[in-house]
């Protein structure tokens, strides 16, 4: 415990300042939080002019293309941001296969955890 003047007058000014600290810290309450727990105003319904439009193309071969991937390798041990990828391309257990549309994002996911997939084309 300090025991001169000078000493406690610098212990609390330090004390002031980091108590200064946290409250900058701390979020503010804005306006928009207050007003959040009012219910949201009920959508318009679509002119008439957007429900007579012509139907679209129909898509390229291309697109249309789809995968096949089965999960033949287990995740124990993997990295988690890899359990993370399989998980999110919809593998529940191993052996399961599932059909994804063949584009970028998926061949991106694809090319992170090979070691793991097998994958046939469709």
């Amino acid at each position: 415990m300090p025991e001169n003047t000078e000493e406690v007058k610098a212990v609390k000014a330090e004390e002031e300042k980091a108590e200064k600290a946290v409250k900058k810290a701390a979020p503010k309450k804005t306006a928009k939080a207050a007003d959040s727990t009012k219910k949201a105003a009920p959508r318009k319904a679509a002119p008439a002019a957007k429900a007579a439009r012509a139907p679209k193309a129909e898509k390229s071969a291309e697109a249309s293309k789809m995968l096949k991937i089965t999960l033949v390798k287990s995740t124990i041990g993997a990295v988690p941001k890899n359990k993370a990828i399989v998980k999110s391309m919809g593998f529940k257990k191993l052996n399961s296969s599932v059909i994804l549309p063949d584009n970028a994002a998926t061949r991106g996911q694809i090319r992170l955890i090979a070691p793991m997939l097998k994958v046939e084309e469709l």
